[in-house]
This record gives C-alpha cells, structure tokens and sequence, in this order.
C-alpha cells in the first residue's frame, strides 16, 4: 500500500471505520486509513512502545471465518516477510489480534507512485525511466526467485520515495493467491486500473523506432 498517506481530513472515514483513532491489538495507535478494498485496508499507524510509525494491512473482520480468505492472507504475510530486495517494500511480520483479526506490518513509505509523478509531471528523462525500471527489476528478480509472480505491474504500484538527494524506487505489493505452489501478486485493495507502455513515461512519447 504505493503506500501514500490520505490527507489529513478523515471526518466521514471516522463514522465509518471504528480502527481509526484506536489501539489496534494493543501495539499499534491507527491514525488514517491508507486505502481500502473487498479483502481489507491499509492504516498508517504508530507502535505505542517504539513510537514508530508503520503501515498495517488488515483483513476485514467479516472474513476471518472464511477459511480460503484466511490462508490466503496467511500465505501473503509468509512470503512478503521473505523478500528483502531493497527496492521491495519490507514486510516485517504477520500478526493476530485478540479477536481473530489478522494483519501485515510493513514499512510506511513516503513520497508519490510512479502513476501520481506521472500526471504531475509528464512524461520523465530518459535516464529516471530506466533507473525505475532497473530498479524494478532487481525487485522483481528475488521474487522469481523464489516462486513469487506479481499479476499487477502498473504505476501505482511503482513508489518512488526520496532519500535525501536521492529518489529510491520501490515495488509496492498488496494481495495475492497461490496457484500449483507459486505465489501470485495483485492489487486486492481495488485501486483504479492503470495501463502504461514505458513509452508513455517518455519525453513527447516517442518510441525507439521514431526516434532513429
């Protein structure tokens, strides 16, 4: 969950969603809701002993009596805890609160998706284009690796974050399902569908074979 934080004004999500502004498994304060779909809903939210502030993904409530829906969570947490790329968004454990709920602690990224750059911007340099796509393929590398598949390459799953005078690339990976013992990514918080050729992301949008 590009993991990019809501703005700050949540009055209609507060009446909405009772995780906000409580103490979540008695860890974690739940400060904003990130994004939300069918299977669950990103938070951003602070570790009451360390005062770090992380990203929570958590299964709806109502599913923790679906059996498939649980170990498929399960199988999520397992496997995003095993990527260590870092150009992959860190997953550092898969929890269980009191009542059943299940949850993925991640890091909490900041910055903008490749998608948001995109429309703020236009079309970039040569040079970030290819240094994203570098970058994400180092992620997605250890992910064959190790049985992983990501259904839902796009832009809004591409987050830059900047470092100081740098800007780190990050895969952003949200939901999955495993199929004949390998894991598959896709988007299960419904974020809008984005389709984009590198091109796209060119100056003028000129392919390779215009431009010769």
């Amino acid at each position: 969950m590009g993991v990019a934080v809501e703005p700050d004004n949540h009055t209609v999500v507060r009446r909405r969603d009772p995780l906000l502004g409580e103490v979540f498994d008695r860890r974690f304060r739940v400060e904003a809701r990130i994004a939300a779909g069918g299977f669950g809903a990103i938070y951003r939210a602070t570790h009451l002993k360390s005062g770090h502030q992380f990203a929570l993904k958590v299964l709806h409530p109502n599913l923790t009596g679906a059996p498939d829906v649980v170990a498929r969570f399960r199988r999520e947490g397992a496997a995003l805890t095993l990527l260590r790329d870092p150009h992959t968004i860190t997953a550092y454990e898969l929890g269980e609160a009191d009542d059943g709920t299940l949850y993925i602690v991640m890091e909490l990224l900041r910055g903008e998706s490749l998608y948001d750059r995109y429309r703020a911007h236009g079309p970039m340099p040569w040079e970030s284009v290819v240094a994203i796509a570098r970058a994400v393929c180092s992620s997605l590398a250890e992910a064959h690796a190790l049985g992983i598949i990501h259904r839902d390459l796009k832009p809004t799953n591409i987050h830059l974050e900047p470092r100081g005078n740098e800007t780190i690339n990050r895969m952003i990976q949200l939901s999955m399902v495993s199929e004949r013992g390998r894991v598959y990514f896709f988007d299960g918080l419904q974020t809008p569908p984005v389709a984009a050729s590198c091109q796209e992301f060119l100056p003028f949008g000129r392919s390779s074979r215009q431009r010769s």
